[in-house]
């Protein structure tokens, strides 16, 4: 998937926050073309994801953006509304 480069300069900023929605056990589409616009950078990330199930989905995309580059500082999962126990704990 494609998206308009809008001209996002990263290294200004200390970090990037990103969230995601699950849909059939992967990220949106959108993100993950948004990431690899950046790889290689080594940008300081924060990422969660949005899910209905108690699965740990963010272990697995934090996984993938370590091997774009990215340097992942924290990483939880949100499960309809609420952290998961583990991810508070890690927290």
């Amino acid at each position: 998937m494609d998206i308009e480069d809008i001209g996002i300069d990263v290294s200004k900023y200390d970090y990037l926050i990103l969230g995601s929605p699950i849909w059939y056990n992967t990220i949106v589409p959108i993100v993950k073309a948004f990431i690899e616009q950046f790889k290689g950078k080594r940008i300081k990330t924060i990422y969660f994801t949005t899910s209905d199930l108690p699965a740990n989905y963010s272990l697995k995309f934090k996984e993938e953006l370590e091997k774009l580059g990215y340097k992942v500082l924290l990483h939880f999962n949100v499960i309809r509304g609420k952290l998961r126990q583990e991810d508070k704990e890690n927290s």
